[in-house]
């Protein structure tokens, strides 16, 4: 016989151990924090419309009898990680009255930790909240008054999440809750997320040929932001200059010498020796 199992059942059908818990959990996240980010998967609806899944381990819980109950005839489904059935009867009161499971382990045996750490005096029904047990309660949860003050809520569809509620609470074995979805609940999932997928690849592909030019063979024409650009690149290029004037930027000279008459120019010439150059190169293209 195993250990555990994984079941199916109603987060309303199963009882507190302890009459307080803290407002965060041990590595330090903030237990009110928790509850908005358990997700909700849609079920095949015959025993229940949502199956809640949590970003915590599966609880634990256990088929147990208190031991100053007043019935002793009764047991109840009890659980001792009361902070996060504390997040699911939160998350599953928000959607009161569909018919909301959480997948559970289910433990066959009481190792003693159950009896040791039972103190609730409202037989694990409801449970107090607060930073330590040293300070006196913010408030007092208990998911039957929550769901009361529900509007909008047809008595009929009342009636049919609390009967639904009612027979997970009566079930006396393990065998009796419901299973978890098995392939074929998976299968559907995975169809939805598929089509999900297609349906996103497509508004993304659709985007991105809005987004292109003209198509080949047809010449886009340019727009003012386009005609900058070139013409930005055209005169960058343009200003890159001669090799020398290049090589006179690396070694941070001038690219430009201010010609002096009195002195030689760049190029080591004297405006004499200019001027007669220019005459000669004058005659030679008359004769040309």
């Amino acid at each position: 016989m195993p250990i555990y199992e994984e079941k199916v059942i109603s987060p309303f059908a199963i009882h507190f151990i302890q009459e307080h818990i803290k407002t965060h959990f041990q590595d330090g996240r903030v237990v009110e924090d928790t509850v908005p980010e358990i997700q909700l998967n849609p079920s095949d609806g015959k025993d229940f419309d949502l199956i809640l899944k949590a970003p915590f381990p599966n609880i634990e819980i256990l088929r147990w009898e208190p031991p100053h109950c007043r019935d002793r005839e009764a047991k109840n489904w009890y659980t001792l990680d009361n902070r996060r059935l504390y997040c699911l009867q939160r998350m599953a009161a928000e959607h009161w009255p569909k018919r909301v499971g959480a997948v559970v382990d289910i433990l066959y045996a009481d190792t003693g930790r159950v009896r040791k750490k039972y103190d609730s005096t409202t037989e694990g029904r409801s449970v107090t909240i607060s930073p330590s047990v040293k300070v006196p309660a913010l408030r007092r949860w208990d998911w039957r008054v929550q769901i009361a003050q529900s509007r909008l809520v047809g008595q009929d569809e009342a009636a049919k999440a609390m009967d639904a509620v009612n027979r997970d609470c009566a079930k006396p074995t393990v065998h009796d809750l419901c299973d978890v979805p098995g392939p074929a609940f998976e299968t559907m999932l995975k169809d939805q997320t598929a089509d999900f997928v297609s349906s996103l690849a497509a508004l993304l592909s659709t985007t991105r040929d809005q987004r292109q030019p003209a198509g080949e063979g047809t010449a886009a024409s340019p727009t003012e932001s386009t005609a900058a650009s070139e013409a930005s690149e055209a005169s960058a290029e343009s200003r890159q200059g001669t090799p020398r004037e290049a090589a006179l930027t690396k070694v941070n000279m001038p690219s430009k010498l201010i010609w002096k008459p009195k002195s030689a120019n760049a190029e080591g010439f004297r405006p004499s020796q200019i001027r007669r150059s220019i005459c000669q190169r004058a005659q030679v293209s008359k004769r040309r």
